[in-house]
């Protein structure tokens, strides 16, 4: 039976979310399981991270950085094969980082999982086209403002394409990008949960 070339595999089926991390080749590593989805996170989250999770556990047992390119090739493709759309509502993670740039714009991070964020860009430089940082004078800053490093959180908005990615993620090399990934985000709302 020829081997899947997908890379990583989302089942939901009979209340059960299930996924499978393969190696570079197509070959199956492991598959993990919840008994349930997580109450309260939205299923297209629970799918993101469970993408991510698999490509940073193919990551951390391939042999060298063309593996990992596909890896990280089959996670990209995974991830816009999962997100019908870019714009995101509701999802649930916690504040990593709370932060404002040179200019008094706000920096914010959110931790989906262990080793997962969205986040803003951190300088303007980086930010010029994309318009992650948050600007002082609107409702969102006021609100992020008050929160804290550790605060559990609802929040909305928007990924960004990357050059051959699905969504733009900004770490400087392919094996950061991988296993402590930093997806670009806009946030246009967030609440304490």
């Amino acid at each position: 039976m020829r081997k899947s070339k997908l890379g990583v595999a989302l089942i939901l089926a009979a209340g059960c979310f299930v996924y499978s991390a393969f190696d570079a080749n197509g070959g199956l590593i492991s598959t993990a399981a919840a008994e349930e989805p997580t109450a309260g996170i939205p299923a297209n989250e629970q799918a993101f991270i469970a993408i991510v999770n698999a490509a940073i556990e193919s990551s951390n047992s391939a042999k060298n950085d063309m593996q990992r390119g596909g890896i990280k090739a089959k996670r990209d493709d995974s991830i816009c094969a999962k997100l019908k759309s870019r714009k995101v509502k509701d999802w649930v993670g916690k504040v990593s980082k709370i932060d404002s740039n040179g200019d008094g714009k706000g920096v914010l991070a959110i931790e989906l999982a262990d080793k997962v964020e969205v986040k803003t860009w951190n300088n303007a430089l980086s930010d010029i086209s994309d318009k992650t940082l948050i600007e002082p004078r609107s409702a969102l800053f006021q609100t992020a403002s008050q929160l804290a490093e550790g605060d559990t959180v609802v929040f909305s908005g928007l990924f960004f394409k990357g050059g051959e990615s699905c969504i733009e993620e900004s770490s400087m090399s392919l094996r950061g990008g991988l296993e402590e990934p930093e997806f670009i985000f806009r946030f246009t709302d967030i609440k304490k949960s």
